[in-house]
């Protein structure tokens, strides 16, 4: 049991690892899907607790999907509105992280 918690705390932080290398590439936004609300929210708290969330969040905006309907709702428009001004800045030759 010890072995398969070892493995899967390493392919959370290879995961996590990788997301934080096409963070760096991948021009506009990267959205993450998972297979429940827990399973999300226990990988990205170990995201949190080995600073991976802290080194995507130089390279991009982190927008979180929630339960509720309405803050789920109010995070998909700051996303659009921030994925359509990273496109506005991409036609205008601007590089950059979303002000």
């Amino acid at each position: 049991l010890s072995l398969s918690l070892s493995l899967f705390a390493a392919v959370i932080r290879n995961y996590g690892n990788l997301l934080l290398e096409l963070s760096g590439v991948v021009p506009d936004g990267i959205v993450a899907f998972f297979t429940s609300y827990q399973y999300m929210e226990n990988i990205v708290a170990s995201w949190y607790e080995q600073g991976i969330l802290e080194n995507v969040q130089r390279n991009k905006l982190i927008f979180i999907e929630t339960q509720d309907a309405a803050e789920t709702s109010m995070a998909l428009e700051k996303y659009q509105e921030v994925m359509a001004g990273s496109q506005g800045r991409r036609e205008r030759g601007e590089q950059g992280k979303p002000k």
